[in-house]
């Protein structure tokens, strides 16, 4: 499995992108999606990653979430990969081994640039399939982030929580400012800085001023 990260900060937030190796799809119906997804959340917290938000589609799964080693990526991604394509193959007949063909992180320096990872994540979905809402893509986070008592296994990061307590009506104002979405620029350039590897921080929004 390819790779494409800077050393991990034990402890840091991160935004993940696994890359699907497969030339068709790898989800072939919904019960594709759920077993996925019930393994991410199992075994993201055996390999020490406490999962903030994701988003599953065929070709790339996002992730935004705390890691405790800088081998829990790498350790997540193979087993979710071997667990997949056992039950793929034992379903259809296939011959798969590997899912996910290369694994990009990018390190989130600050509870904005949390917030903001998230809201990119639970979006994705709308951007590349020309969906209306996010929540009419089952398979992310959306739904469980956006509404009381829905997190489930996930764990909300400090951002999400000051975010949702910030004043009333807590989780409208969550579901409205991502409804809002990104500019044209801020999306090229969210684009560019969280799946090139590197870190998104607020000194580096300063800079970059003008995509605000």
């Amino acid at each position: 499995m390819k790779k494409h990260c800077r050393s991990q900060e034990s402890g840091s937030a991160y935004f993940y992108r696994f890359d699907s190796k497969l030339c068709s799809d790898g989800f072939v119906d919904k019960s594709c999606f759920e077993f996925y997804i019930l393994r991410l959340l199992q075994r993201s917290r055996l390999y020490g990653i406490r999962l903030h938000a994701y988003c599953v589609m065929q070709k790339e799964i996002l992730l935004v979430g705390t890691a405790v080693s800088s081998t829990a990526p790498g350790y997540l991604a193979n087993s979710l990969d071997s667990s997949y394509s056992d039950y793929l193959n034992l379903r259809y007949s296939r011959h798969l081994r590997r899912f996910t063909g290369s694994i990009h992180q990018c390190v989130l320096l600050d509870d904005a640039s949390v917030l903001e990872a998230q809201k990119y994540v639970e979006t994705q979905a709308c951007r590349k399939l020309h969906l209306e809402h996010p929540g009419t893509w089952h398979w992310s986070s959306y739904n469980a982030n956006a509404f009381a008592g829905q997190a489930g296994k996930l764990i909300r990061h400090r951002a999400v929580k000051k975010f949702l307590r910030a004043g009333n009506g807590g989780y409208d104002r969550y579901r409205n400012w991502l409804g809002e979405g990104f500019s044209a620029a801020r999306l090229a350039w969210l684009d560019n800085q969280l799946n090139r590897g590197s870190f998104l921080s607020a000194n580096l929004r300063k800079k970059n001023a003008r995509v605000a």
